[in-house]
């Protein structure tokens, strides 16, 4: 009932025990890690008003689960490290309006289309794209983010020329590649 952070890693972690997480009301941070959830069980979190931060890694969801995320206006960090998403499951991401860091490393089906997407994301501050298929017009395209600081795009198709044009565009933020 008092638990504020809760991390669930391994395939024994089933949509039962979301259905646990989602009666743990002041949970403010949750990672997921190397489990398979369904819609059902995602469902499960929509009540979990306090939820801050959200980390999946090496969990399967298509974009049709990220859709079941998009309630949680208290998240100000998600994660969908090595996940299924792609630029559709951007789509839905981009109604997390308090959203300041998203990662998607690894996520290699999320390209420049889906950066359109995360310009709904005027609070955004970090983004990390390392694994995507972004590339320069991808990048170019985050430079209307004036709250950024900082982007990774480590293993990409951004390109040196890439990162000078953005940063000449938003000179404030870092771009590590």
């Amino acid at each position: 009932k008092y638990l504020e952070d809760l991390s669930l890693d391994g395939p024994q972690f089933t949509n039962a025990a979301l259905c646990l997480v989602g009666q743990l009301p002041n949970i403010h941070s949750l990672s997921l890690r190397r489990s398979n959830y369904s819609r059902v069980g995602l469902q499960r979190l929509v009540g979990l008003t306090k939820l801050q931060s959200l980390a999946f890694s090496e969990v399967s969801l298509r974009d049709a689960d990220v859709q079941q995320l998009k309630n949680l206006s208290s998240l100000t960090s998600l994660s969908l490290s090595g996940t299924g998403v792609t630029d559709g499951g951007l789509q839905h991401v981009s109604q997390l309006r308090n959203l300041k860091d998203l990662d998607l490393l690894g996520c290699n089906d999320v390209t420049d289309v889906g950066m359109l997407s995360l310009l709904r994301l005027t609070k955004l501050e970090t983004v990390q794209l390392e694994g995507t298929r972004v590339t320069d017009e991808g990048l170019l395209r985050l430079a209307g983010l004036s709250s950024l600081k900082l982007i990774q795009v480590n293993e990409t198709d951004v390109t040196a020329d890439g990162v000078r044009r953005f940063q000449q565009r938003l000179p404030n933020c870092r771009v590590s590649r």
